[in-house]
């Protein structure tokens, strides 16, 4: 269970970094702090961390498409950065579907 908790933490700060290197201040913050909701034993906070986290991962392919356009606008590569994003964005839906676990569940009534 621990691992799993982590694992989101750790696409969070992934994500608050991204965000951080945008100027989205109100938006970093956010994914910083998200995680002190595993703390409030409730339903709706887990459901409330996995649907950040599968917005992590829509964000993470609008990044894809925006700046593979650009790329292929100034006639740069792209290739390598699709793929990093993409395992990046795999592994941020990977740990919204963690939570699903039934030992996750059962601590959050």
């Amino acid at each position: 269970m621990i691992l799993r908790i982590v694992l989101l933490i750790i696409s969070y700060l992934l994500l608050s970094a991204h965000f951080f290197r945008e100027g989205e201040t109100i938006l970093t913050a956010v994914y910083l702090f998200l995680p002190l909701l595993f703390f409030i034993k409730k339903r709706w906070s887990l459901i409330f961390l996995q649907l950040f986290s599968y917005g992590g991962f829509i964000i993470w392919l609008q990044t894809i498409f925006i700046l593979t356009s650009e790329r292929i606008n100034l006639g740069e590569t792209w290739l390598r950065m699709d793929i990093i994003l993409g395992v990046v964005a795999i592994f941020t839906l990977f740990t919204g579907l963690l939570l699903n676990s039934n030992k996750i569940k059962s601590k959050y009534l």
